[in-house]
């Protein structure tokens, strides 16, 4: 809600002044039309940015959960101990984590990645045989 409150923000600040200066150097006929058409300008564009907003977060999100996806069933080292939060490495990155159950898994330790959860992994510890 705040980065689209800043972004009708940005949009009022660079677009407003150059509707309203167009609406008034334009050489119509009735002024009270170039100040409607100037709002009405603004107020197209202004749509346009938020639904672009809108569908750019869309995309983003639905990364970030192909790619938690990706990493289900995938194993992995524990950075840090997990008792029970902490970090792991997953393909070659770095990941806050927690694990599942009352496991307490050290540093070095196999872990395999069984779900997500907000911005963190759910891990559990890999039974070494």
């Amino acid at each position: 809600m705040r980065d689209r409150r800043r972004t009708v923000l940005l949009t009022l600040v660079v677009v407003l002044p150059i509707v309203v200066a167009l609406g008034i150097f334009l050489p119509l006929e009735d002024y009270r039309m170039s100040i409607l058409s100037a709002c009405l300008v603004l107020v197209l564009v202004e749509a346009a940015v938020l639904s672009w907003e809108q569908v750019s977060a869309r995309k983003r999100s639905r990364g970030l959960v192909d790619g938690f996806a990706r990493l289900k069933g995938q194993t992995g080292e524990a950075m840090t101990e997990l008792s029970p939060a902490g970090k792991v490495k997953v393909s070659g990155e770095v990941w806050d984590a927690r694990v599942e159950g009352s496991d307490v898994v050290s540093a070095g330790q196999q872990v395999a990645v069984v779900g997500a959860e907000r911005f963190s992994l759910i891990v559990t510890l890999v039974q070494e045989e």
